[in-house]
């Protein structure tokens, strides 16, 4: 199965640091984005805040038409606020959530990127590594251009690795964009890691679930007693030899009032044994 067939099915069938204290807490807003459309909105932090970590979700994502299909493009760090858009594949209208958990330690963040191009019809992965001395207490991801374009980059991951946060997602895009002007276009990723010094030590908690392409299944990490989810991310799980697997992540918040982070996903390819796993970043209370 080729990666680009993956999209189609998609379609079809479709963090942080609150230092010494509770997790950051948590500022909502919504979108909503037409059938067929694309939206972004802007989350801001309370005055004296800024951002440590992103979640966002929607009620809104149907797999038989004409349902719609909303799902995340951006969500990373802008200023001390959080930047979000999604689009929708479906007909009908849908309603797009971005929470953005602030604090006020975030104000000490220093956000970091990589942008990379991926290829049409292929996988791509974007590394944004923090300085000596600084981990990441966070990150996001984005696809610049990806409303005006004719190849959509849609993240599959996005996940702390080691002093680095990285982001792999899958290029996109019909006849036309592979044919234009006379080659084989890409389109843009980047990957935003908040990066901090002197951070107390970050226990790491994951989930797996199985999933398919029959709906959405959820996986929940939870951070042992005593300690708070203050950010989280999600793992596509790709896989490239023999046939194609991977997941896309729907929703990805907090949840048991900050114990843990949630996500919900989708299979994309045909094949049995694709996996979406959840990641919770936890410190003590």
């Amino acid at each position: 199965m080729r990666p680009h067939r993956l999209l189609p099915a998609f379609v079809i069938v479709l963090a942080a640091v609150g230092v010494a204290t509770a997790a950051a807490a948590g500022t909502k807003s919504s979108v909503v984005v037409p059938g067929f459309g694309f939206e972004s909105t802007r989350t801001d932090c309370p005055k004296g805040t800024a951002l440590a970590a992103q979640g966002f979700g929607t009620k809104d994502f149907g797999i038989d038409p004409p349902a719609s299909t909303v799902v995340r493009i951006d969500s990373h760090r802008s200023g001390s606020g959080l930047a979000s858009s999604a689009t929708n594949f479906g007909l009908d209208a849908g309603t797009f959530d971005a929470y953005a958990y602030c604090s006020k330690a975030a104000r000490k963040i220093k956000v970091v990127r990589d942008k990379q191009f991926v290829t049409i019809g292929t996988f791509g992965a974007a590394k944004a590594t923090c300085p000596q001395g600084s981990v990441p207490v966070g990150g996001g991801f984005g696809a610049p251009g990806f409303a005006a374009g004719p190849v959509r980059v849609i993240a599959l991951t996005s996940r702390r690795q080691g002093r680095a946060w990285r982001v792999e997602a899958l290029a996109e895009g019909d006849d036309t964009a592979r044919t234009a002007r006379g080659g084989v276009m890409s389109g843009t990723l980047v990957a935003y890691a908040y990066c901090m010094k002197d951070v107390p030590k970050i226990t790491i908690r994951r989930r797996s679930v199985a999933v398919d392409q029959s709906g959405l299944e959820a996986a929940v990490a939870t951070c042992p007693k005593r300690r708070v989810a203050v950010g989280g991310g999600f793992d596509g799980n790709i896989q490239t030899s023999g046939e194609l697997l991977a997941s896309g992540t729907i929703v990805s918040r907090r949840a048991k009032r900050g114990r843990a982070w949630k996500i919900r996903a989708i299979g994309l390819g045909e094949a049995a044994g694709a996996k979406a796993t959840a990641y919770a970043y936890c410190m003590k209370r």
